[in-house]
């Protein structure tokens, strides 16, 4: 499945995308803190232009801190 995960450098965010990832889910992080590792290193990440973004994705979990 394709999983869009919000607030992927985050506490809840990695521990989440780490379970995620143990059952090969397809998994598009975003991120406020570009300097930070997504998850443990298994992970392939790059920036996405959200005006043209491919939105087939099946579910979504938001972790992303309002501030």
């Amino acid at each position: 499945m394709k999983i869009l995960v919000t607030g992927a450098t985050g506490f809840v965010g990695k521990h989440v995308i780490d379970e995620l990832l143990k059952y090969n889910h397809q998994i598009i992080g975003t991120t406020r803190n570009t300097d930070s590792n997504i998850s443990s290193g298994k992970l392939n990440y790059s920036f996405l232009d959200l005006d043209n973004f491919d939105a087939s994705i099946n579910y979504f979990y938001h972790f992303d801190n309002p501030d």
